[in-house]
């Protein structure tokens, strides 16, 4: 359903020729497509949607597509232009002064140093982009919660003793929200610091519900 809504706001918009419209929905169209691992669908989306930003001078809106462009490379494996296109992200946020999308780049510098193996500066990162969206009480929850599954993740490998409490938090939030399939994740960290089963069940039936690709591999 939301595709499909997505490709006809894609639709409407070019018809229109409302730039703000398009960049809007082609980059929450290449979402999607990233977060159901449809990785070349998802750049082709957002980089027309970076495009369309550009054309109507929508500085402020360009991080959010970038930083989506971002995580796609560093899930293709191009770490190196996946960080400079972060930080590009990343200092565009500061600059403009929106703590989510300033989030979003925090993140994604985080992961590319977990990648690393640079653990100090991973967990800082992390810990920071988690923390950024509370600085207004009108941010973007989502990406708070996207923000949090990254950091209980590392956590979780690494076997952080904070680890328990910082999925509790992410538990709570998803819930709170009703974003099932970030709960899903945190239930998924969950099981991975208390293999008994239990909370393995509960995160497959809740996966189960789910309408992505990328969780049925979980």
């Amino acid at each position: 359903f939301a595709r499909s809504r997505l490709e006809l706001s894609v639709e409407l918009a070019a018809r229109a020729g409302a730039q703000v419209q398009g960049a809007l929905a082609r980059t929450f169209l290449g979402r999607l497509e990233l977060l159901q691992g449809n990785h070349d669908a998802a750049r082709e989306h957002l980089e027309r949607g970076l495009e369309l930003a550009r054309a109507a001078g929508w500085t402020a809106f360009v991080p959010l597509p970038l930083a989506f462009i971002a995580e796609a490379q560093r899930l293709a494996g191009e770490l190196e232009v996946a960080e400079r296109t972060f930080r590009t992200a990343h200092a565009m946020s500061q600059q403009i002064g929106d703590p989510c999308w300033e989030s979003l780049g925090a993140r994604g510098l985080g992961l590319i140093a977990a990648q690393r193996g640079e653990v100090d500066a991973a967990m800082e990162y992390l810990h920071d982009a988690s923390k950024l969206c509370d600085r207004f009480p009108d941010t973007y929850l989502w990406l708070e919660a996207y923000a949090r599954d990254a950091l209980c993740a590392v956590a979780a490998s690494l076997g952080d003793p904070c680890a328990s409490a910082m999925i509790g938090d992410l538990e709570q939030l998803a819930a709170r929200t009703g974003m099932r399939e970030l709960l899903a994740r945190a239930l998924v960290h969950r099981a991975a610091l208390q293999p008994d089963g239990q909370v393995a069940e509960v995160a497959a039936s809740l996966l189960a519900t789910i309408d992505n690709p990328v969780l049925a591999k979980l």
